[in-house]
C-alpha cells in the first residue's frame, strides 16, 4: 500500500498587518505571523506546499466596531 509522502495544505490565512487587531475571542489575540514562522509550521508538520487564502475584499477598520 502507498503511504502519502506529501502534505499540501490547500486553505491557509496569513495575518496581514491589518488585521492584526481584528478581534477572535474574549480573551484572546490573532497569532503571531511572519513567512519564517509559516515555512517552521510547515516544516515541523511535514508540509510541502500551501495556498494562502485572503478576505482582502472584506476588509474592514476593526477599530470601528461592527
Amino acid at each position: 500500500m502507498a503511504s502519502l509522502s506529501k502534505i499540501i495544505d490547500v486553505h491557509s490565512h496569513p495575518v496581514l498587518a491589518f488585521g492584526e487587531g481584528a478581534p477572535v475571542g474574549e480573551g484572546h489575540k490573532q497569532p503571531d505571523w511572519s513567512v519564517e514562522s509559516a515555512l517552521s509550521y510547515m516544516e515541523e508538520y511535514g508540509i510541502s506546499a500551501c495556498v494562502l487564502s485572503s478576505c482582502l475584499g472584506q476588509r474592514r477598520d476593526w477599530t470601528q466596531g461592527a
